[in-house]
């Protein structure tokens, strides 16, 4: 084994005797570390870790997993059983787990998001690069049909609901965009209104609004005016810390997550209060992990958690309780994981530092899947909202799609 090997890829007996000797370096317990390098017969590697204070890290994550899965029991969770049920239907074995194709036409650069256009039977998929284009394609041939310039690299991107020529695009320029590809003029109107960049943009589910999520610690809210494809910003929330999470509820309100925070902000759109929801099962406000990705359910009754910390959770939105946790996925304080939603919920899949894609089943919450396929870094996933298929993107340059083995 060598100094550059995962954690995630050691026997569990090795895995463990690491973290003792790391708490033990950690804590100065030298003569203790001596003993158990001299016992074992395997000197303590700094590096052979890639996070301090791993086993505190462990403990705490055992501890909210076994809450968790007391709440998921129905023990004082508040979660109603309708809801719990949703969550245990049977695999329909249309598991995503096989490459069916692979595009790496779109210039030398690389790719940073990837979205779907919702509409039945749309074949285009919309893909962000560094080169400061936005690209839409033809999916089933990889074509590109429309090459938007922007003034940055395009981190975020995401089609209208309703109107099936209409996209939003934040760039690393601190510019987000509304884009019309059916326009000669494609970029209909462009805002400037963070001081540092957008790294999320999202329409509202109805398409009536969009908000921002920008490492300038705000959440910025639009509304459509009485001009046709025109937006103004209605209100501002100022935060404490960076954003790096956002959605919205079927409702209308807005989810936000921040770094160095324990709670979801609700965000109301109408009179622009907050509610928070606690995410620690245990109900302190001790910070573990930071939220780096966050989306509803397909039912709009659970939120899909990606954190820093080589874990996913869902929790139930109405009360704020853990309900599932799901390990396997390597993602740490640098990385920046994306997740999708299979569109009946049974699976999800996430992004993982190793370039690879990781699968659950929901219901058991046990791994089912690793695809891999590309060869740096993957960027972004997102699953087709009316068919068995996946999109990935990453620094390979690489559009890919997944989709079930048929054989």
């Amino acid at each position: 084994m060598t100094e550059e090997d995962h954690a995630d890829d050691q026997p569990e007996e090795e895995y463990a005797l690491l973290a003792v000797q790391q708490y033990l370096h950690e804590m100065g317990y030298d003569e203790s570390l001596r003993t158990l390098e001299r016992e074992s017969g395997r000197q303590y590697r700094a590096s052979a870790l890639p996070m301090s204070s791993e086993l505190a890290a462990l403990i705490t994550e055992h501890r909210e997993t076994k809450a968790a899965e007391r709440s998921a029991e129905g023990a004082a969770s508040g979660v109603p059983a309708t809801d719990l049920e949703e969550l245990n239907k049977t695999s329909d074995k249309n598991l995503i787990c096989k490459l069916v194709n692979s595009f790496q036409n779109l210039g030398s650069s690389n790719l940073l998001c990837v979205k779907f256009n919702p509409t039945p039977d749309s074949k285009l998929i919309a893909v962000g690069a560094t080169d400061h284009h936005l690209y839409v394609c033809d999916w089933t041939t990889g074509a590109v049909l429309h090459s938007i310039a922007l003034p940055g690299a395009v981190i975020y991107a995401d089609w209208h609901p309703a109107i099936p020529n209409i996209l939003l695009a934040s760039t690393l320029a601190f510019t987000h965009h509304v884009i019309d590809i059916s326009a000669t003029d494609k970029v209909v109107q462009s805002f400037k209104d963070h001081s540092k960049y957008a790294v999320i943009v999202r329409w509202s589910i109805d398409g009536s609004m969009f908000a921002t999520a920008s490492y300038d610690k705000s959440v910025k809210l639009y509304k459509a005016t009485a001009a046709a494809l025109t937006y103004e910003c209605v209100h501002t929330w100022v935060f404490s810390t960076v954003v790096e999470a956002l959605t919205f509820a079927p409702d209308g309100s807005i989810y936000a997550a921040m770094r160095e925070n324990n709670y979801i902000h609700i965000l109301n759109p109408t009179d622009y209060t907050t509610r928070l929801v606690n995410m620690n099962a245990t109900g302190d406000d001790h910070v573990s992990f930071t939220v780096l990705d966050m989306s509803v359910s397909p039912s709009g009754n659970f939120l899909l958690l990606s954190t820093d910390r080589s874990r996913l959770i869902i929790l139930h939105a109405a009360t704020g309780q853990q309900v599932r946790n799901f390990y396997g996925a390597p993602n740490d304080d640098y990385s920046q994981p994306r997740h999708a939603w299979d569109t009946d919920g049974l699976y999800i899949y996430s992004t993982a530092q190793d370039f690879t894609i990781r699968a659950w089943e929901v219901a058991t919450q046990q791994p089912v899947a690793r695809l891999e396929g590309h060869t740096k870094r993957v960027r972004a996933v997102d699953h087709h909202p009316h068919c068995k298929l996946l999109a990935s993107v990453g620094f390979d340059n690489c559009l890919k799609l997944w989709g079930p083995d048929t054989t």
